[in-house]
């Protein structure tokens, strides 16, 4: 990903530029093998799970103004 911005900001003071939300749905299903697969009494023995996660990244700068002589 990649994202461009131009801002005036002073020395040591923070910017924060927009996040990334990241969304995903997991489904698992488990079952003890054979008994699993019994009509009707099959649901006795398996399992059913739904993950749901949201992850958001923020990117905080804080800059600092490194002197010419400091810099080589």
């Amino acid at each position: 990903r990649r994202s461009e911005n131009e801002v005036i900001v002073q020395e040591g003071e923070r910017l924060v530029i927009g996040g990334v939300l990241t969304d995903s749905d997991t489904k698992t299903q488990r079952e003890v093998p054979v008994l699993g697969r019994i009509p009707i009494l099959g649901w006795l023995f398996k399992s059913r799970e739904l993950s749901v996660d949201s992850q958001e990244m923020i990117v905080i700068i804080t800059p600092t103004v490194v002197p010419v002589h400091r810099a080589r």
